[in-house]
């Protein structure tokens, strides 16, 4: 079986038993029960059409947001300038030689923002800095993972994302 290491099923499974052999019976069982009952029109009610998981009132929200952010793509310039500024850091310093752990990070903010909201690629952001891709994609990922562990680095980027939003 493959391990697909951010997929987990600890929390469903001990819903149905502590015991893993007993939980994963009953889980099967479960869903052998329901197969029963054919298709449920209860479970496709929902304005999203089944895209989104969640109450409608969650549904709608999510929705929202992406209807507004759905046509704002910023260029990469206005990227590049909303991250110099919720950072306070110089743009020459970011295209400068080195491997400075602090300006990689925030070429990773770069790259993340230019994934979420940008008009531009990861190849783009690498060419701009005089970088490899792989680099850009991994400072990224490592950006992903700061937020969730760092409020106020999170904060920054959240700015530094409105900022290049409002400017677009």
């Amino acid at each position: 079986m493959e391990v697909v290491p951010w997929l987990t099923s600890d929390w469903c499974l001990s819903q149905f038993s502590s015991d893993l052999r007993v939980a994963r019976d009953s889980y099967a069982a479960f869903v052998l029960n329901g197969m029963n009952q054919g298709h449920r029109n209860d479970f496709y009610k929902a304005r999203s059409s089944g895209r989104i998981l969640g109450e409608d009132h969650f549904i709608e929200r999510v929705l929202d947001q992406v209807e507004e952010s759905a046509g704002k793509r910023v260029p990469l310039v206005e990227i590049v300038a909303a991250v110099c500024s919720a950072f306070n850091i110089d743009e020459a310093a970011l295209l400068a030689p080195g491997r400075k752990q602090s300006l990689s990070r925030m070429r990773g903010v770069i790259g993340l923002l230019v994934q979420e909201i940008g008009d531009a690629t990861l190849t783009d952001v690498a060419r701009w800095c005089g970088r490899d891709l792989s680099s850009i994609s991994r400072n990224a990922e490592t950006v992903k993972r700061m937020m969730k562990e760092d409020q106020t680095f999170r904060q920054q980027y959240d700015e530094g994302k409105s900022y290049a939003i409002s400017q677009a």
